[in-house]
């Protein structure tokens, strides 16, 4: 496996700035006076819902990434039940999309076709991220979406012909939702690292290497752990 130079370096940006610690108390006074720590309320109690709704999601899309039939079996019958709590919150179009991909999901999991239910699953959680009232969220949207963007990329690697066009779609979303909220990170090493991270999938997609795409989308993924510690961070110090 050729290991994927710049996703590399991301992780040694971590190492080397401490980042890779989430318990790790932030640096110096200025931690104190963040962008991050300015703009990030509590959630509110709509949103809280919406993301509880967005979790089993998630877990659905590893469990089938995994093969656990089980896991995928809990995660239909949670999101079953939480989507039926947050119906009110959403517009008839997103109900109807949400409901159709939920049906995508359930006939996937029948047939055993578990890649169709992973990036139906990831679609789902996208639904519902773009629901969000950006206004009362703690974490901006876009780290959830760069979330999105890891989970899909790394299913479309893993498929039996990746669609490259449709990964470097995936990415061009990424790179937008990264340039939005970047401004709001004050963590110089965490922010080289996704730049790190962002580009080493583009050169995993334009090389059409796939072990090396798989890596730069659990990167994403490990960053965008960093990024929503980061910001909930700044909201308890606010």
């Amino acid at each position: 496996m050729r290991t994927p130079v710049l996703a590399t370096a991301a992780l040694g940006l971590l190492l080397a700035t401490g980042c890779a610690d989430p318990a790790a108390p932030p640096a110096g006074p200025a931690a104190t006076a963040s962008p991050a720590a300015t703009a990030a309320p509590a959630n509110s109690a709509a949103n809280d819902a919406l993301l509880a709704a967005a979790s089993p999601f998630e877990d659905l899309t590893e469990f089938a990434e995994a093969g656990d039939l089980a896991g995928m079996d809990r995660s239909i019958a949670s999101f079953k039940q939480q989507l039926a709590g947050v119906r009110a919150e959403l517009g008839a179009d997103t109900q109807a999309r949400l409901d159709s991909l939920a049906a995508a999901i359930e006939g996937a999991r029948a047939r055993d076709d578990r890649p169709a239910a992973a990036l139906a699953s990831v679609e789902a959680y996208r639904t519902l991220i773009e629901s969000l009232d950006p206004a009362g969220l703690a974490v901006p949207r876009e780290v959830s979406l760069l979330d999105y963007a890891g989970f899909r990329l790394r299913v479309q690697a893993v498929a039996p012909q990746p669609d490259w066009a449709a990964m470097q779609a995936t990415l061009d979303e990424a790179d937008g939702w990264w340039a939005s909220v970047e401004p709001q990170v004050d963590q110089t090493g965490l922010k080289d690292a996704v730049d790190s991270a962002l580009a080493g999938a583009a050169e995993a997609i334009a090389a059409r290497d796939v072990p090396m795409a798989k890596f730069a989308a659990q990167m994403d993924l490990d960053l965008v752990d960093l990024l929503e510690h980061s910001f909930e961070t700044a909201r308890a110090g606010a």
